[in-house]
C-alpha cells in the first residue's frame, strides 16, 4: 500500500482552519518558547510584548487542534519556560545585545523583541520571576477547553553520572550565578474524550 505524506506549511491557525473536525489521530508539537528565540517571522508566535499574550495565542491554537483532533485522539505539547529580566529576552543582557546587533537595520519586524519587558509590574512578572507559562497554559486548556490532562512528562534534556562524570544529552548553558541551571522541560498529554488510542508499549 503507497503511503501517502503531505506537508503543509505556513502559519498554523490559518492551516488548521482547513483541516474537518474530527479529522486528526495525533498531535506532537513544540511551540517556540516564549522570549527565548527570534526565527524572523511577522507575527510568529513566541514575541508577544507580555507573556499572557503568548499564552492567550497558543490557547486559540489548542482550541483549534481539539476542533481537528478525533474523539481518540491525542495531542502531545512540549513547552518550555522563560524567565521576566529586565532586558526583556528572558536570555538575560548578552542575549538581547547580540540580537540587537544582528536585527541591526531590519526594521520594525524585530522591534517588539528588542525592547524592555521590564516595563510590566506586579507580583507575576518580576525581575528574575520563573513565568511557569507551561502550566499556566495546561490550566487553561483545562479551565477554558475542557481538555484532560492525563500526563505532565518531565523531559530531562540532561543526565550527570556524578561517579563516572560520564554526560547524557545536552541542555542550554546559562552564565547566571544565582539560580541552577533548567534541564528540563514539560510535555503534556492531552486528550478530549475518556475513550482515546494509546498503546503503553
Amino acid at each position: 500500500m503507497l503511503e501517502i505524506i503531505k506537508l503543509h506549511q505556513g502559519d498554523c491557525l490559518e492551516i488548521l482552519k482547513t483541516f474537518p473536525e474530527n479529522s486528526i489521530d495525533c498531535v506532537v508539537t513544540s511551540p517556540p518558547y516564549w522570549a527565548v528565540r527570534d526565527y524572523g517571522i511577522n507575527n510568529q508566535i513566541g514575541l508577544e510584548e507580555h507573556p499572557q499574550q503568548y499564552i492567550d495565542k497558543i490557547v486559540l491554537v489548542m482550541k483549534e487542534l481539539k476542533r481537528v483532533i478525533k474523539e481518540t485522539g491525542t495531542i502531545w505539547l512540549n513547552l518550555g519556560d522563560s524567565f521576566y529580566t529586565k532586558s526583556g529576552s528572558g536570555q538575560g543582557s548578552n542575549y538581547l545585545k547580540r540580537h540587537q546587533e544582528m536585527d541591526a537595520g531590519r526594521g520594525e519586524l524585530h522591534k517588539a523583541h528588542t525592547e524592555t519587558r521590564g516595563k510590566f509590574k506586579s507580583n507575576w512578572l518580576q525581575n528574575k520571576q520563573r513565568l511557569l507559562i507551561p502550566y499556566r497554559i495546561a490550566i487553561a486548556c483545562q479551565d477554558e477547553l475542557g481538555f484532560v490532562l492525563r500526563n505532565d512528562i518531565t523531559w530531562i534534556k540532561q543526565i550527570l553520572n556524578w561517579k563516572t562524570k560520564e554526560s547524557f544529552g545536552t541542555s542550554m548553558p546559562t552564565s547566571v550565578q544565582d539560580r541552577l541551571n533548567t534541564n528540563s522541560e514539560v510535555i503534556f498529554l492531552f486528550v478530549k474524550s475518556n475513550s482515546y488510542f494509546f498503546d503503553l508499549d
